[in-house]
């Protein structure tokens, strides 16, 4: 399906519910994927809404360079909160010095993962 949309493969995997074991790994792995997982304390519990401050809070308390923010673009329940966190937290992270890019990107920049075909 992604495919059909961007014309490209998806070479990277995150484990829904973040879930995983070696099993999972190995399947990944044999399938052309990487495991990517979220920075711990960078899920932002956004899927619970538990409102645009406690989201903004809890990512601007936590952050560190080259970290992964865990938010939900779909599922149960309105996305307004996270949008409207994201709008708060950007310009606040920028003004701080952080850029963004994606985690494909972000890889590039790891020794272990510079050679993936990302």
């Amino acid at each position: 399906m992604l495919y059909d949309i961007t014309g490209k493969r998806p070479t990277l995997f995150r484990p829904p519910l973040g879930y995983y074991n070696k099993q999972i790994i190995d399947i990944a792995k044999q399938r052309g994927y990487t495991v990517v997982m979220w920075s711990k304390h960078q899920d932002t519990y956004d899927w619970q809404n538990p409102g645009t401050r406690r989201i903004v809070r809890r990512v601007i308390n936590h952050i560190q360079p080259g970290q992964i923010i865990l938010f939900h673009d779909h599922g149960s329940g309105s996305r307004k909160q996270t949008v409207q966190a994201l709008k708060e937290i950007l310009p606040i992270l920028k003004e701080k010095g952080y850029t963004f890019v994606t985690v494909s990107e972000l890889l590039k920049h790891h020794p272990n993962y510079r050679d993936l075909n990302l």
